[in-house]
């Protein structure tokens, strides 16, 4: 059972993982007006995924990326799987909310822009360089955890995981957007502005 879990689960996140990337997608295509759009730019999925992956993880930095991606994701399930020590079927409300993730999002904000990471041990200031990897790891992590909590056992109210499920899927979009305005990408993501 737990073997089915974990797959469920494993599943349940590379889907989150899809849907935020083709949510920014559609609101860096469409969102700017241009009137008409190829049949591929929208539902060619398989190649949108494989786009917006490669442009969410540049090439040259790819390898620590993952790494960080995983040891988020990790954390994340721990911190979830906290919950079910809790309760016997995953009852407690506040490990499968955004909470954490949101505070995540705006302490890791906050730490960057007051340049308080520098006072932190060594190996934590490496995993700040990696800040947004961990965050996207943490976060779908603990959505993919939510949605399975919900639909595996259903003690978990649906009016407390949709707006949690919000929350964190517009966590994710805006903090993708943050990084490629920070990396000085256009909405139409063609690469540096001053390359065109």
């Amino acid at each position: 059972m737990d073997i089915l879990i974990l797959f469920i689960f494993l599943l349940i996140y590379f889907i989150c993982a899809a849907t935020v990337l083709l949510i920014y997608y559609y609101y860096r295509i469409l969102f700017p007006g241009k009137d008409k759009y190829d049949r591929d730019e929208l539902i060619n999925i398989r190649y949108i995924l494989n786009i917006e992956f490669k442009n969410l993880f540049p090439s040259n930095e790819r390898a620590p990326e993952f790494l960080v991606l995983t040891l988020g994701s990790i954390i994340g399930f721990i911190f979830t799987y906290i919950g079910g020590i809790y309760g016997e079927n995953y009852e407690s409300y506040l490990f499968h909310s955004a909470i954490l993730p949101v505070l995540l999002y705006f302490g890791l904000g906050y730490l960057k822009k007051e340049k308080l990471e520098k006072e932190l041990p060594s190996p934590i200031q490496n995993l700040f360089k990696h800040d947004f990897s961990f965050f996207i790891g943490f976060t779908l992590s603990t959505l993919a955890k939510t949605i399975l909590v919900y639909g595996f056992y259903h003690v978990v109210s649906f009016i407390w995981v949709l707006p949690n499920i919000i929350a964190m899927v517009a966590s994710l979009v805006v903090r993708i957007v943050e990084k490629h305005k920070k990396d000085d990408y256009n909405l139409f993501f063609k690469r540096k502005t001053s390359d065109n």
